[in-house]
């Protein structure tokens, strides 16, 4: 029986703003409910989020979900209620 191996992606994504381990797990927590997104990481350092993927419309999603959290992109404006213009989190 021959398996079928889907090519994982790997996303590397740098928030507005500083995360805590709280926050990091909720991070997490959501971005693992998107199918196929998996090995969820974090660089607290460079305000870093990473993680495998397989289909672009599953990073969409993700980045999506990084904004509805209050972590929008580098580069893109904020659209959620819950971002703080401030560069931590809100903990």
């Amino acid at each position: 029986m021959m398996e079928t191996f889907r090519e994982h992606n790997f996303a590397r994504i740098e928030v507005q703003k500083s995360f805590c381990e709280s926050c990091m797990c909720t991070i997490k927590e959501e971005l693992q409910k998107i199918q196929d997104i998996s090995n969820v990481g974090f660089c607290r350092e460079s305000t870093m989020v990473f993680f495998n993927f397989i289909r672009a419309n599953e990073l969409a999603y993700a980045l999506n979900t990084l904004t509805e959290l209050g972590y929008p992109e580098v580069g893109e404006l904020p659209t959620s209620k819950n971002y703080s213009t401030v560069g931590i989190c809100g903990c």
